[in-house]
């Protein structure tokens, strides 16, 4: 099946049935307003047309990222190792550093508890304990 070749343009206000009432572009008195400078995009962006403070900013911005990433990662070497086939997010981390310092405390806290039961013992059972002994 051939298609006709079909010539695609913008139909005209009288094709269309519309009554033109402004008068067409050419007859209509120049447009003198503000100057607008629009910035052209470049597809090569140029590193060196850049003002020398935002290249400082930036390059301060990154070394700031860097160590917090670093920061993280020397975190997540101190973690217990979790079996995940991905590295950790930071929100994650975060995450696994709490749990495991409250992990941490409560060993402490069987730990005082233990102490402080034999401390707690009472002098009977101190005496009778030396007294066996004997």
């Amino acid at each position: 099946m051939e298609y006709p070749d079909f010539a695609f343009s913008m139909p005209t206000c009288y094709q269309l049935g519309i009554p033109s009432e402004n008068p067409p572009l050419s007859q209509l008195p120049p447009y003198y307003g503000p100057p607008m400078t629009m910035p052209i995009p470049h597809p090569l962006y140029d590193y060196n047309l850049e003002p020398a403070f935002i290249r400082k900013r930036n390059e301060r911005e990154r070394i700031r990222v860097r160590h917090v990433n670093e920061g993280y990662a020397r975190l997540r070497e101190h973690l217990p190792d979790e079996p995940t086939d991905k590295r950790m997010s930071k929100v994650e981390t975060l995450r696994a550093a709490i749990r495991y310092i409250k992990h941490l405390e409560s060993l402490l806290d069987v730990g005082k508890d233990s102490k402080q039961d034999k401390n707690t013992e009472g002098p009977e059972k101190r005496q009778e304990s030396t007294e066996d002994e004997r």
